[in-house]
C-alpha cells in the first residue's frame, strides 16, 4: 500500500509533536504529558504512550494530523519519537548517566486508535494502516511461514519453474518440463 502524501514536513511534524507533548493538558488542567516525560527521565525508560484521542482533541490544527496517523503511521511514529528523543534532552540533567541514557532509541506509541479490529478481521484492513486489536490471547505457538511461491529446480538442466500457491495445496513439479528430469523444491528461492 502506498502512504498518502506527508501533510508538512518530517521538521514541522516533529515541531507539532513537542508542542502536543509540552502543552496538552488533561481535563484537570494537568500537563499529563509533561509529567509522563519527567517520570520517563527519571525511570530512565524509553517509551511514551500517547492517546489518539488527546491528540484529535488537543486544537483544531491537531485533528487532521490525528486522522492521519491511521494512514500514514510510520510517519507519525516516526515524527513523535523524533520529537520525543528531542524533549528528553532538553529536560535531562547532563550527566554520564544520562548521557549514556539519551544515546538509544525513543519510541511515541499510540492507542486508543478509532480503526478497531478483531484478529478475525485483519484481512479486510490494508497493510501499512494503524489499527488497534482488540482480543484476548488464549494460547501461544510457533509461527510458521505460509509458502505462497514454489520454485522448483532441475536436478539435471538447472531450469527453474515456479508455480503460486492457491489456497493450502501445493501443487508439486515432479519432472522438468524440458529434459524430463527429477524436479527439486528450492527452499531458498520459495
Amino acid at each position: 500500500m502506498v502512504e498518502r502524501a506527508p501533510l508538512m514536513s518530517f521538521e514541522e511534524l516533529v515541531e507539532k509533536y513537542k508542542d502536543f507533548l509540552k502543552y496538552y493538558r488533561d481535563e484537570y488542567n494537568e500537563p499529563l504529558y509533561q509529567k509522563a516525560l519527567a517520570q520517563l527521565i527519571e525511570e530512565q525508560r524509553r517509551s511514551l504512550s500517547v492517546n489518539w484521542y488527546h491528540l484529535y482533541n488537543f486544537n483544531p490544527d491537531f485533528r487532521e494530523i490525528a486522522e492521519n496517523i491511521v494512514m500514514n503511521p510510520s510517519l507519525h511514529i516516526l515524527a513523535g519519537s523524533s520529537a520525543l528523543k528531542e524533549l528528553v534532552m532538553e529536560l535531562m540533567p547532563m550527566t554520564e548517566e544520562f548521557r549514556i541514557y539519551s544515546e538509544g532509541d525513543f519510541h511515541l506509541r499510540f492507542y486508543n486508535v478509532p480503526t478497531k479490529a478483531s484478529f478475525r478481521d485483519l484481512t479486510k484492513f490494508s497493510i501499512g494502516r494503524l489499527i488497534e486489536i482488540e482480543g484476548i490471547i488464549t494460547r501461544v505457538s510457533d509461527i510458521y511461514d505460509k509458502l505462497v511461491r514454489a520454485s522448483f529446480i532441475c536436478t539435471n538442466c538447472g531450469r527453474v519453474e515456479d508455480i503460486d500457491i492457491i489456497g493450502d495445496k501445493l501443487r508439486v513439479l515432479e519432472r522438468c518440463p524440458e529434459c524430463g528430469s527429477p524436479m527439486k523444491l528450492d527452499h531458498e528461492m520459495s
